[in-house]
């Protein structure tokens, strides 16, 4: 496999684990949030004492950036679960008065 394309399919790869992360984040249960950060921890350790990838900063960037950034979704997807959970809260409080 080509190197651009090999670039080309882990990007592919990258954009659709952000959105399926945003939509698991959203959910009830935090569990479901933590199954892509999960993932890629796996695949990264897979890579690196299996695959026998170098560590180089590219490697490590690889697969870096897509952790630290499903973790800063699934974080702000619980945010918003809450914020929106109290905002229903709130909402019949009122029509219950």
């Amino acid at each position: 496999m080509s190197t651009s394309l090999l670039i080309i399919v882990v990007f592919a790869a990258i954009v659709l684990m952000m959105v399926v992360q945003t939509n698991l984040s959203k959910l009830k249960s935090p569990a479901w949030g933590a199954i892509i950060p999960t993932v890629v921890f796996i695949a990264a350790i897979y890579a690196h004492f299996f695959a026998k990838v170098e560590l180089r900063i590219g490697s490590v960037l690889i697969f870096l950036i897509p952790f630290i950034w499903s973790l800063e979704e699934w974080y702000r997807g619980r945010k918003k679960r809450l914020v929106e959970t109290e905002k229903e809260i709130t909402k019949m409080k009122a029509k219950d008065i």
